[in-house]
């Protein structure tokens, strides 16, 4: 072969000596082996990293000499569309596997989420007195912490568990959740347990559980509150500010005043929930009084059984300046024991003390849960009164009437009406009325509450073909009776003329006058011809 000749034909790239059919392939773009493809073998696969923290997406691949841009060589990254999680983050308490390893708990770890949305894990500092001065929300996962909080912002505390699950117990170092002046706090999901007291403008010992401070809204829900103790206000103390609490238990907590609840000016609502073997000396489950502004509590569908106290229950203390006021709607009281035989569950001090009775029980000696030695004690009058269950009463510090007072009433009241038919669901007289109605005391002998009402007939629906009640608007009394002396269910009477005359059997549930009664298509045959008749009333009313 002449110089600068061979004979072999095979290499791919003459002028360069590192390329030819004996060459080892590398990765470097070039087919270094010229078998006709470029890097076969020798390259690397990395995996795309959509959020740039350093972990790449298995399913996102590409093969390459060296990464490029926005791939990485690691394939672990179980979200690439989140920068916040990857094998390096912390577990959070979100539901979400935020260290890409499914076999970490979130159980003991607590994330707040502040007012721009970051989220922070906090379980390291989520102990002992801690201070919120920021924005935002706990989520509390499983477990048990042991915490004092002083909130001095606008806050949600949240076991997304259930308060089964997640517990803040205060180890009776001080109240548990401590909600100063002007905040709006949220509590949903959480035990809390083990607060003694030590908050308070009036007194210093007030709120074991929760305190609330004036101007401040609070919201507990699905929560227990239980075993914890004050001077006032074992499980929870409103001082001047706003709280409802729904679907929550109180259990076994303890206060001078107020076992369970102080509302010292200020409101509470409680309803669908529970209190049990509240402690107390003037009212183990509830002592509400006003000295800035009226205190008022209101339980709707609530249960308190079992509390023991020296002077109530339930203490309405009108002395301190302003009005207290405690109304029971469709709940219940029972099963309380007084040991001062002189008074009752309820006790109305003298002066603005007011309780009223809406469709409450209040116990019997035949069902085996009547409050000892009876249900309501007014001072300045020195009377007791004994109720039964689906009880309707008002009393103050004078006694009590056998009466509520509601603001108003509307709604429909209807008739159908037809004189034997041929065909049934055809009828010659139609009526509806719109009914308003403002509050009245001339009432039936039996009547619990009643108004003075105006029925407006629907002109544009009547069928007036033939009827009996008159096809005009109309003015009624109308009053209801819960426990009727002649008649074995609740009745509406109606006042004309200045005489109450008992009209159709009702219920009431939750404000609402419900009733539906006479003949509605009743059939008679004679002959091969069947015959309908209907007079037929319906009635769908509701007070506030």
């Amino acid at each position: 072969a002449p110089s600068g000749f061979v004979s072999d034909a095979t290499d791919c790239d003459d002028a360069d000596p590192a390329v030819n059919p004996g060459a080892s392939e590398v990765c470097d773009g070039v087919d270094d082996d010229c078998d006709g493809t470029v890097d076969n073998g020798v390259t690397t696969t990395f995996y795309a990293d959509a959020d740039a923290d350093g972990y790449g997406d298995a399913g996102t691949t590409t093969e390459d000499c060296s990464a490029p841009s926005g791939f990485v060589s690691d394939a672990t990254d179980c979200d690439d569309g989140d920068a916040l999680i990857s094998p390096a983050a912390d577990e959070l308490c979100d539901g979400i596997d935020n260290d890409c390893d499914p076999t970490t708990t979130e159980d003991g770890t607590v994330s707040f989420t502040d007012s721009t949305g970051a989220v922070t894990d906090v379980t390291s500092t989520f102990t002992g007195d801690l201070t919120v001065s920021s924005d935002g929300s706990f989520a509390i996962c499983d477990g048990s912490y042991s915490v004092n909080l002083d909130i001095e912002a606008n806050v949600e505390l949240r076991g997304p568990s259930g308060s089964t699950a997640t517990v803040l117990d205060g180890g009776l170092a001080g109240t548990v959740v401590a909600v100063g002046d002007g905040h709006e706090v949220s509590i949903d999901g959480l035990t809390i347990t083990g607060g003694s007291a030590d908050t308070g403008s009036f007194l210093s010992g007030m709120g074991g559980g929760v305190y609330v401070g004036s101007g401040s809204v609070a919201t507990i829900t699905d929560s227990t509150l239980a075993a914890n103790f004050g001077t006032a206000g074992g499980g929870l103390a409103v001082e001047g500010g706003t709280a409802t609490v729904s679907g929550s238990d109180f259990d076994t907590n303890e206060a001078d005043y107020g076992g369970d609840i102080i509302v010292w000016s200020g409101s509470l609502g409680v309803d669908g929930s529970t209190s049990t073997s509240a402690l107390g000396f003037s009212g183990s489950f509830a002592y509400v009084g006003g000295y800035t502004s009226d205190g008022a509590l209101e339980l709707e569908d609530t249960t308190v059984e079992g509390s023991e106290s020296s002077f109530g229950t339930v203490f309405i203390d009108g002395t301190a300046g302003f009005g207290a006021t405690v109304e029971c709607e469709a709940a219940s009281v029972t099963d309380s024991v007084v040991d001062e035989t002189d008074f009752a569950a309820v006790f109305l001090t003298e002066g603005d003390s007011l309780a009223v009775s809406i469709d409450c029980d209040w116990g019997t000696a035949a069902g085996g849960d009547d409050n000892s030695p009876t249900d309501i004690y007014t001072e300045t009058s020195d009377e007791t009164f004994a109720y039964g269950d689906g009880a309707f009463f008002t009393c103050t510090e004078d006694g009590c009437e056998d009466v509520v007072e509601f603001d108003g009433l509307t709604g429909t009241i209807s008739y159908t009406g037809d004189d034997w038919s041929t065909t049934a669901g055809s009828y010659d007289c139609q009526l509806e009325w719109a009914v308003t109605g403002t509050p009245t005391t001339t009432l039936c002998d039996d009547c619990v509450f009643g108004f003075d009402t105006t029925w407006v007939l629907d002109t544009t629906t009547a069928v007036t073909t033939s009827c009996t009640p008159p096809a005009t608007d109309l003015a009624y009394g109308v009053g209801f009776a819960a426990e009727p002396s002649y008649y074995a269910s609740p009745v509406v009477y109606l006042e004309y003329y200045g005489s109450w005359y008992p009209f159709i059997y009702a219920t009431f549930d939750d404000d609402t006058l419900t009733a539906a009664g006479g003949f509605l298509d009743y059939a008679y045959v004679y002959g091969t011809t069947t015959y309908y008749y209907t007079d037929y009333w319906e009635l769908d009313l509701e007070v506030y």
